[in-house]
């Protein structure tokens, strides 16, 4: 069978039972048309009297005409919507019950609103709502607009005069009686007054004396024992050693009121030039330049001492801060004015310098000594 001849036979066996069926199919009905049972409901509308002003009653009736067997509803109050007026009163005249072989009448039912309109000119009302019930089908009919006219209070003379609005009341101050600034100031004062009495009988703390800065050289010896009790060269950590001497040495140098030398920001040779410059004795100045220039070497030289060297050095930091600390200590305990340092005072003797009174200039062709460390 060619290929059109198939195609064609197909649509026939197919095509008409469809057809059929489609037409079996109950017609579907639009949203919008109401049912087929409030096509035998009357509804109108009429309101009394024909011209009005404002706030005078306005009766609306409502009149519904339907068989005899419907069921018809009136909303008591005015429906949603409504801005322009306000529901005062409402009656409702339900027809009288039918019987059997009046089935088929019609009965009426009337709903009588009384309205207060506040607004002037021509004014519209939305529709108002009734509900209908036939059996077990419900809907809601709607009157038409209610279209009204409200004639103003004021006649023609009163318009022409533009009335307006009462003004808010002024506010007028009231000014206080000249009694009441005197009394608020005397009774500031009689607090301050109260106040100044109960400070005065209060006991006075008492006065809690600062205790007196501690000595330059105490810190540094604490260090020095705090540095001998970690035993660093016996853990092979020389440098750190050296480096810990160093910053104790610089530290008692800045802080030590027979010093005062900016240690921790200068070099060795710049501590040395100052110490120099300052006339201390040959001993304290070769002192500093030997334990700075030692702990330099170490630290930027990689030189290797032994243990033994270590503890040495250590010990000799001590003995230069024992030897210095007691003119160091007694000026900081006592606040005074330092005496000049270098100068070695014997009991009973006068003072007698330990060293040279001017620095002697290096060899030439001498390496300055030390670096700069922090």
């Amino acid at each position: 069978m060619p290929l059109r001849s198939r195609v064609v036979h197909r649509l026939l066996c197919w095509g008409a039972p469809l057809f059929l069926c489609a037409g079996a199919l109950p017609a579907q009905s639009d949203p919008d048309e109401p049912p087929d049972f409030l096509r035998r409901v009357d509804i109108s509308i009429h309101t009394t009297p024909d011209s009005l002003t404002v706030g005078d009653p306005l009766t609306l009736e409502v009149r519904v005409a339907a068989p005899a067997g419907y069921e018809v509803t009136l909303s008591p109050g005015a429906p949603p919507g409504v801005k322009k007026a306000d529901v005062k009163g409402f009656q409702l005249e339900e027809p009288q019950p039918v019987t059997e072989a009046q089935a088929d009448a019609y009965a009426t039912w009337v709903g009588r609103y009384t309205l207060s309109v506040f607004d002037v000119g021509e004014v519209t009302l939305p529709p108002w709502p009734v509900q209908v019930r036939a059996d077990t089908q419900v809907a809601v009919v709607h009157t038409d607009s209610i279209h009204l006219f409200v004639r103003s209070v004021l006649d023609d003379s009163l318009q022409a005069a533009d009335l307006r609005d009462i003004k808010p009341q002024r506010q007028i101050g009231v000014p206080l009686p000249a009694w009441v600034l005197p009394a608020v100031l005397a009774f500031l004062l009689l607090l301050a007054a109260i106040w100044w009495a109960r400070r005065r009988r209060q006991p006075a703390e008492p006065a809690v004396p600062l205790a007196p800065p501690r000595p330059a050289h105490e810190v540094a010896l604490a260090e020095l024992r705090k540095l001998e009790s970690l035993r660093l060269p016996y853990d092979g950590r020389i440098k750190e050693h050296y480096v810990r001497l160093s910053e104790i040495l610089r530290t008692y140098l800045e802080d030590a009121r027979a010093f005062q030398v900016a240690a921790l920001e200068e070099t060795t040779y710049e501590i040395v030039r100052e110490l120099e410059e300052k006339q201390y004795t040959r001993g304290v100045v070769d002192e500093v330049a030997a334990m700075c220039g030692e702990a330099d070497l170490v630290k930027f030289a990689k030189h290797q001492p032994t243990v033994e060297e270590c503890i040495e050095a250590l010990e000799r930091l001590r003995r230069f801060l024992l030897q210095t600390s007691r003119t160091s200590a007694h000026l900081t305990l006592r606040e005074v004015r330092p005496e000049p340092v270098g100068v070695a005072v014997a009991a009973g003797a006068a003072p007698e310098p330990v060293g040279p009174s001017a620095p002697e200039p290096p060899p030439p062709g001498a390496a300055e000594p030390g670096g700069r460390s922090r």
